[in-house]
Parts: structure tokens; C-alpha cells; sequence
């Protein structure tokens, strides 16, 4: 899978496969210039990232116009959760500045029979699953994705029957 490359640092295609992964749903789709947008602003804190103290290389895309994709890797050990949390106060501000929000980590996100991808809590899609508006081969967001090398492997989006959401909203 090849990535959108940001301006400088590094381009997700440029960092390894243990480069660690962290998926934000946005509530709507993003224009093509947002999403370069979101890059680039993004550019300054990638420049400065650290994690206790050591280099962070990081960098960011925007997959199917509604998921920002931030990766990184840190050349000895993990980033630690305060280095974490310092993407997510980097990353959060875009959104007001942008004119969107970011969608609750529980909801689930999946492509309608239209193409778009949309995002619902999990009862509306328990009751979209009743209602056979989604099945086993619809295309779901994979929440769990942790590392570059999974994301490249398996993609961001699964069908659904391959996944945990055929389990909770038996889909098979």
C-alpha cells in the first residue's frame, strides 16, 4: 500500500513496518486541500517530536479522505504516552482550525453500498446489520491496526465478516 507523502521528516512510505500506528476517524470527508493541510501543519510538531527526551520520526496522511494516519518510530524503545499524548494536543486543534471533529474511538466507521464511508455509534450499526443495510462483506475501519506494517499488510479497511464486528453484530 503507498502512502501520500507529507512535506518533509518522513513520508510513511519512508518508515519501517514496527513504525507504530494511531488512526483518528473524522466526522466528515475532507477536501483534498484539508487533507494536504493536515500535513503540512502537522510538519512543526514532527520536526520537534520527542519521547522522554529522544527523536521521534513521525508523519502523517489522510487515508480515503476521512482517517488521519499518524506513524512513528522511535530508534530505541517505545514512545511513551506522554509522547503520545503530545500528537493528539498537536493534532486536535486542526480540526476547529479546519472546521471538523474528530469521531468517538468507539464508533465504528464502514463504506456504504454508495461508496462513502460514514461513521455511526455501535447501536446504529447493530440496527443497520438487522436491517441488512451492512453485512459480512461490507468494508469496516480496523481499529486495531498498531503498526505500518500491518496497515500495510491487511489495509485500514476489512470486510467485516473477517473482523470482530462479525462477532458483535453477527454478521455471519
Amino acid at each position: 500500500m503507498s502512502f501520500p507523502a507529507p512535506t518533509a521528516n518522513a513520508s510513511l512510505d519512508t518508515l519501517p513496518d514496527e513504525a507504530r500506528v494511531w488512526v483518528y476517524a473524522t466526522d466528515r470527508e475532507l477536501a483534498p486541500d484539508e487533507q494536504e493541510a493536515i500535513v503540512e501543519r502537522m510538519q512543526p510538531f514532527f520536526d520537534k517530536w520527542q519521547s522522554h527526551g529522544r527523536r521521534v520520526t513521525g508523519a502523517a496522511a489522510v487515508l480515503y479522505g476521512r482517517f488521519v494516519v499518524l506513524a512513528a518510530t522511535l530508534e530505541s524503545g517505545d514512545i511513551s504516552g506522554c509522547g503520545i499524548d503530545a500528537s493528539v494536543q498537536a493534532l486536535e486543534p486542526l480540526g476547529s482550525e479546519l472546521g471538523f471533529g474528530f469521531c468517538n474511538p468507539l464508533d465504528v466507521q464502514y463504506r456504504t453500498g454508495e461508496g462513502s464511508i460514514v461513521s455511526v455509534d455501535r447501536l446504529q450499526f447493530k440496527e443497520a446489520a438487522h436491517r441488512g443495510l451492512v453485512n459480512a462483506d461490507t468494508e469496516v475501519a480496523n481499529p486495531d491496526v498498531r503498526t505500518l506494517g500491518a496497515l500495510r499488510k491487511n489495509g485500514l479497511l476489512v470486510r467485516a465478516g473477517d473482523s470482530w464486528h462479525a462477532r458483535v453484530f453477527d454478521l455471519n
